[in-house]
């Protein structure tokens, strides 16, 4: 499954990195569906999900399969069963009604023993002028099995909550992409993740035409303000090899 993306800021082709404590993860998809119908209601949630493969090397296997497991789960599956409830005063008696979502993630990092994933979804309702996109991701450091939120990133009580809404609003800016505020979605909704490079921020709107847009925003913008040891610094500290 392919979800729109708009990543505005250059985002440079990002060469090898020597190698890491650990090799990068093996990473497959686990193919999953599930159907619930009531009363002329149908709902259709398929897609894939992220899995590591075994590998005899590491211990910690089951325990990243479960975290990457539950956030699907989180995300798409938990209340799924209660769908058909949600769209019981639009349907006409007699009648049909069907909403269908689909799902898939993106590796978007695996190096320097973190894992980056992106996993999205598209949910069409039968009739409905265009369907809604919905972005979310995960950081992992993978010996540990740690998730990271945004604010882990960063050094505590640090402004990194004014220098990223800053980045992205200049960004903006700089691309003539103007929405009101009511647009703009509350920055503890933004979803973060990495690529090589770079911190990828995005979930910016409510508003369908927007949904799509990150922004991409160098790491050498956080170094007086990343956490000692933490995963942005671990990125820029790691020597590109040629």
């Amino acid at each position: 499954m392919r979800y729109p993306l708009i990543i505005i800021g250059s985002i440079l082709a990002a060469g090898c990195t020597s190698s890491s404590t650990e090799l990068p993860l093996d990473i497959e998809g686990v193919p999953l569906r599930r159907e619930v119908s009531s009363e002329g209601i149908t709902c259709i949630l398929e897609g894939e999900y992220p899995r590591v493969r075994e590998e005899e090397s590491r211990k910690n296997v089951d325990s990243l399969n479960e975290i990457l497991h539950e956030a699907i789960n989180e995300a798409y599956v938990t209340g799924f069963q209660d769908c058909p409830e949600l769209y019981r005063d639009m349907a006409e008696p007699g009648s049909s009604l069907t909403e269908t979502t689909q799902f898939g993630f993106r590796v978007e990092l695996n190096e320097q023993n973190l894992l980056s994933i992106t996993h999205f979804a598209t949910h069409y309702l039968e009739g409905a002028a265009h369907p809604t996109n919905v972005l979310h991701a995960i950081t992992l450091d993978t010996p540990s099995g740690e998730e990271y939120d945004l604010a882990s990133l960063f050094r505590s009580e640090s402004p990194y909550q004014e220098r990223i809404t800053a980045i992205v609003e200049r960004q903006m800016a700089m691309d003539d992409m103007e929405a009101s505020p009511e647009a703009w979605t509350n920055f503890d909704e933004w979803v973060f993740y990495f690529r090589p490079g770079y911190l990828v921020m995005g979930n910016f709107f409510n508003v369908h035409a927007l949904q799509a847009m990150q922004v991409a925003i160098s790491l050498e913008e956080f170094t007086d303000i990343a956490r000692e040891g933490g995963p942005i610094l671990r990125l820029l500290e790691a020597t590109p090899s040629t």
